[in-house]
């Protein structure tokens, strides 16, 4: 039985992934190690999958890949997204049954509902809302790693009031 070589592409991506990573340890981490979440970092070390998710977010163009992978290990640190979790956001948020994953498309990706009736505009709850929809997201990026979402907002009943 022969053994499986890398294609051609395989062993681009790669090289992309280990450029990303040594350009992130070399122009990101470099000035400081506490600038993001270690949780955060030492995943994005380890997961090539995570990696090469930000590398197609940005066709594969690495200056773009990090610029996006600093955005978002900041805003991730900034909310503490690590430590969110269903005893942190406050429970009217799940009893109202304005977010929630249900259900998969055509595609078979899975649907991740927001019945915009049931959204209030409030700035003091603006904060606790971000939390409760990143906590559904890294609940089924958890279950489901590298796995497409639809994003479905369903408008049924929903005013100027609810935007």
């Amino acid at each position: 039985m022969a053994e499986h070589e890398p294609q051609q592409g395989e062993q681009d991506l790669e090289k992309k992934i280990q450029e990303t990573r040594q350009r992130f340890n070399n122009e990101l981490l470099q000035d400081s190690t506490d600038k993001y979440d270690s949780r955060d970092v030492e995943k994005f070390q380890q997961d090539d999958a995570l990696v090469e998710a930000y590398l197609t977010w940005r066709l594969y163009v690495v200056d773009d890949a990090l610029k996006m992978i600093d955005e978002s290990l900041l805003w991730r640190k900034e909310f503490g997204i690590n430590d969110v979790s269903e005893s942190t956001i406050p429970r009217w948020m799940f009893e109202t049954g304005a977010v929630y994953l249900h259900g998969y498309d055509k595609e078979g990706n899975k649907l991740f509902w927001f019945k915009v009736k049931l959204h209030i505009k409030d700035a003091k709850s603006v904060v606790d809302k971000k939390k409760y929809v990143a906590f559904w997201l890294e609940r089924y990026a958890k279950k489901e790693p590298g796995m497409p979402l639809t994003v479905v907002f369903d408008m049924t009943d929903s005013g100027i009031s609810n935007i």
